[in-house]
């Protein structure tokens, strides 16, 4: 099957793990890349329109000759990616294998688009197909979501060099060394996606540390990086996972790198490991400055001591901490941001 992804924006590693597994499994796949610097919805540039290549992304998907589109998007992202939709419709219509059929992935989405090109490629039904919802002729088929993968290291490391090749990334190195976050923050996704794939596995995952080493060693011999972002949602969940990971960071790649954290899961030996690694940031969300709106409106159980106490969590610490704090919540005056 030849599979092409279409994204806007910036890398994003969800798309780059559904690009590998399908050429892992032998698809052929491509990728049509909108910087959209001129429109993110929230930030409008209009002078920077030009950098846009609409007719020349439309150019190559058509030549590319896929039998399945993937887009993906974020909230903020939807309408430009809608209006794509169309323009790749009317451009390359002649080519799909089902050109009047629109899926939706609810959930991960390896296993589930794995499936669903098995399924074309064999002309069988694709109405069924677990964590998809497939509208054909009309109806929407809305399928349960399927188990999720417990061992991430099955996965392939995802795709890279399709996005270097649209400059999407030159010296930062962006990766997942796990997924899912213990904590269920009302202002945050995952207490919704904790509610959905209750019951389909385990929701809090990590991958090996030697899997990981292995992605950095692939990387690092390919691309001139030299800074990494980890996009974990929590990185600093597994204090026992995160001393090992640091050990090993430390002697095979060393290169400054960033992480997200959660102020009651960061301790003063984490943070010495973190910084022997070479951490040089961590990122953290305290979103109030009031101990009640944070246990009750936000469900962010920790004290105002804990919330504070990363500046002064041990002797060595990392370069720069940073937080992030949510205003304009409902009934709170600023003296109590």
């Amino acid at each position: 099957m030849r599979v092409l992804f279409y994204y806007r924006g910036i890398e994003n590693l969800g798309v780059g793990y559904l690009m590998s597994i399908l050429r892992h499994h032998g698809h052929e796949i491509d990728l049509i890349f909108d910087p959209g610097l001129d429109d993110n919805l929230f930030v409008k540039a209009p002078r920077l329109a030009w950098l846009n290549r609409h007719e020349a992304l439309l150019e190559r998907a058509a030549a590319f000759r896929p039998d399945l589109i993937a887009m993906g998007s974020l909230t903020n992202l939807y309408p430009f990616t809608c209006a794509m939709a169309e323009k790749l419709k009317e451009r390359i219509d002649y080519v799909l294998a089902n050109p009047h059929v629109d899926m939706v992935c609810v959930g991960e989405g390896e296993l589930a688009l794995l499936e669903l090109v098995r399924r074309m490629e064999r002309g069988e039904d694709i109405t069924t197909i677990p964590t998809l919802w497939v509208k054909r002729d009309g109806q929407i088929h809305r399928n349960p979501l399927g188990p999720l993968e417990n061992e991430l290291d099955r996965f392939p490391f995802p795709e890279k060099q399709l996005w270097w090749e649209y400059g999407c990334f030159r010296d930062n190195l962006e990766i997942f060394t796990g997924r899912g976050c213990p904590f269920k923050c009302t202002f945050c996704n995952i207490h919704f996606q904790r509610a959905i794939f209750d019951g389909k596995g385990d929701f809090l995952r990590k991958r090996s540390v030697a899997n990981v080493m292995a992605e950095f060693r692939q990387n690092l011999a390919r691309y001139d990086v030299s800074f990494v972002s980890v996009h974990d949602d929590n990185f600093t969940t597994d204090a026992r996972w995160v001393e090992e990971f640091c050990e090993a960071y430390r002697r095979e790649v060393n290169l400054p790198w960033y992480c997200f954290g959660y102020p009651t899961t960061i301790k003063p030996r984490l943070v010495k490991a973190m910084k022997a690694a070479n951490c040089a940031t961590i990122f953290m969300g305290v979103d109030s400055g009031d101990p009640e709106i944070r246990r009750h409106l936000m469900e962010r159980p920790m004290t105002t001591s804990s919330s504070s106490a990363l500046p002064g969590s041990s002797r060595t610490p990392v370069s720069a901490s940073r937080c992030r704090v949510s205003t304009g919540t409902p009934a709170r005056p600023r003296s109590r941001c």
